[in-house]
């Protein structure tokens, strides 16, 4: 009887041996230098070190060949097999790449490549990801997270993830990000960083953008406004909310040494980054005191003002005023959306559409596919109607509600898809109000 389990172990080692020996063998022709379509060879070597494939330089049984043709579209790709070929073509480069990540997952599940045509429906699939440091809110569920958040290896990771599920715009927030990202020359005294570690931190963002580049993945900073570095704030004597660490204020600081700041800002981090894609803003709870028309008025003085100073245009992001009144409670108004879509309309330094953000029910978007309400109230049409040709929308899913189990309820999400993503809806943002 002790013989049986041996017997049973070689016959295992026999059949896995088999296996291994019946995979067929790939070669990839690529001519292309993209990243994002490197990323996707890379993720099929990966599958071949693991045995799902085997990919070899020369001489395969079956070619995969990449090709583009812009007729697809953004991001679309077909795969189609001709004889032992399999020709992938793609409507640009990420295009490409989706095709490849299809192909291993493919080759991991049903174990053949079957042809595949396919296209997005939404060409906005955000993460929202709230940084752990200047966060708009403060707590262990952020602050300990901040030396993974500046380990390049933990992005890898990550990055991968949103690749592998066709995320394509990291989107991170936190009040005030700037003094991380560059010492402006007209205030450096705004950033307390050493230049050793302003060095450091340079390193760590160029690197994350082009990370996310390689995979075919959009960048946003998003900030909240008004609010400052501490630095800036001691050392102008303004914005005293920002050296308490203060998100929620009764008045904020219109200061006109603080517009001047913020101009530099945007400006300096547009023309440092060449690989971040664009900026958001929050006009938000540091703008107590304040009118929707007087924020709206701050955003184009001193945030927009900036993007026009600098050398290249950027994609922006402008989320709907959290407040229709002087409060920061939240708060909705038909006349307040109407001056906003004055805005929208007529702004045009900026690269493609804007994109307006919504928080669908608020902070429990899992609560209904109906929209009842968005943060501060209920919502008239005037976002969209008549349909917008400047800006398109993107429901911001903020999760407040689960945090522990995974959630995924598919036809939640088809029905919520159906019902909401009406041709002026370009997508989705999903996370938490911490870390995601």
């Amino acid at each position: 009887m002790k013989e049986i389990p041996f017997i049973i172990f070689l016959l295992i080692l026999l059949i896995t041996a088999s296996c291994e020996k019946s995979l067929d063998s790939y070669q990839i022709e690529n001519h292309y230098t993209d990243g994002p379509i490197l990323h996707g060879i890379t993720a099929l070597s990966k599958l071949s070190n693991r045995g799902v494939l085997q990919l070899v330089e020369i001489n395969g049984k079956r070619t995969i060949s990449t090709h583009k043709d812009s007729l697809l579209g953004a991001e679309a790709f077909s795969i189609k097999s001709i004889g032992d070929d399999i020709h992938v073509t793609g409507g640009d480069a990420a295009g490409i790449m989706y095709a490849l990540l299809n192909i291993g997952e493919q080759l991991e599940t049903r174990k053949k490549i079957i042809d595949v045509s396919e296209s997005p429906r939404f060409s906005f699939r955000a993460i929202k990801f709230n940084l752990p440091w200047d966060s708009y809110r403060n707590g262990p569920a952020l602050s300990l997270h901040e030396e993974t958040c500046r380990d390049t290896n933990y992005w890898h990771s990550f990055l991968d993830m949103m690749a592998e599920n066709r995320f394509n715009k990291l989107t991170l927030w936190n009040l005030h990000p700037f003094n991380y990202l560059v010492k402006t020359k007209k205030y450096p005294e705004a950033c307390g960083f050493s230049d050793e570690e302003m060095a450091g931190w340079e390193k760590f963002w160029t690197s994350l953008f082009r990370m996310a580049k390689d995979r075919g993945i959009d960048t946003y900073l998003i900030n909240w406004n008004i609010f400052v570095s501490p630095e800036f704030a001691k050392a102008h004597d303004v914005a005293e909310y920002c050296i308490r660490g203060d998100y929620f204020v009764d008045q904020g600081d219109t200061s006109e040494i603080i517009k001047d700041y913020m101009r530099e800002c945007v400006k300096e981090v547009i023309d440092k980054y060449p690989d971040l894609t664009g900026l958001g803003i929050t006009l938000g709870e540091g703008m107590g005191g304040m009118t929707a028309e007087e924020r709206e008025e701050w955003l184009l003085e001193s945030f927009v003002e900036g993007m026009r100073m600098a050398s290249r245009k950027i994609k922006f992001i402008h989320r709907v005023p959290l407040s229709a009144g002087t409060g920061s409670g939240g708060s909705t108004d038909a006349s307040v959306e109407k001056m906003t879509r004055a805005t929208l309309d007529t702004l045009s330094c900026v690269d493609g559409p804007i994109n307006i953000e919504l928080k669908f029910n608020w902070s429990h978007p899992y609560s209904s596919t109906e929209l009842v309400k968005v943060h501060g109230g209920k919502l008239t049409d005037a976002y969209w109607n008549p349909a917008p040709e400047n800006y398109r929308l993107a429901w911001m899913m903020r999760n407040e509600d689960f945090f522990i189990l995974r959630w995924g309820q598919t036809d939640f999400i088809r029905d919520h898809m159906a019902k909401n993503g009406k041709p002026w809806v370009n997508g989705y943002y999903i996370g938490s109000e911490r870390y995601i």
